[in-house]
């Protein structure tokens, strides 16, 4: 988890904050994208599967 917040930052001001937070959005954006795209490769394996499992069945 090369792109994760450490737990040590300290933060002094407002901006401090925003920035930590604006990370942590972002970081979160990243990972429901991947999940998505996982995801996504999931179903379509998941197609291929039933279909070589009925192609099988009918041989």
């Amino acid at each position: 988890m090369e792109n994760a917040l450490t737990a040590e930052v300290i933060l002094k001001t407002r901006a401090d904050y925003i920035v930590a937070i604006e990370q942590c959005l972002a970081e979160m954006q990243r990972l429901q994208a991947q999940i998505v795209d996982e995801q996504e490769e999931i179903d379509q394996l998941r197609t291929e599967t039933k279909a070589l499992l009925a192609a099988l069945q009918t041989a």
